[in-house]
């Protein structure tokens, strides 16, 4: 198992660049609403997670303040650990 594999089963950090899936509440925690956006981790700070989401194929270049607990990694779907879990331990780290 390579780096990446590992970094994504175990979900332990998040990294610029991450790949995620913004659900809206709305949505279910269903990928495929037609309110869910893709975009790539941008940075974050205690509160919020900024994302440059991808509109018509393209990143914006302005990130968009995100809450934890709507997004997912990419590829990893609701029941798995979501983002917010992996930024709850990021802030826990820093205390």
């Amino acid at each position: 198992m390579n780096y990446e594999e590992d970094r994504r089963q175990n979900k332990t950090v998040l990294e610029i660049g991450d790949r995620v899936i913004y659900m809206p509440p709305h949505a279910k925690k269903n990928p495929t609403h037609k309110d869910c956006e893709y975009g790539i981790i941008k940075s974050w700070n205690n509160m919020f997670i900024f994302v440059n989401y991808i509109r018509n194929g393209i990143p914006q270049m302005t990130a968009q303040a995100t809450r934890p607990e709507d997004l997912w990694l990419d590829g990893k779907g609701p029941g798995e650990h979501s983002v917010l879990e992996i930024f709850k331990k990021l802030n826990d780290t820093k205390t």
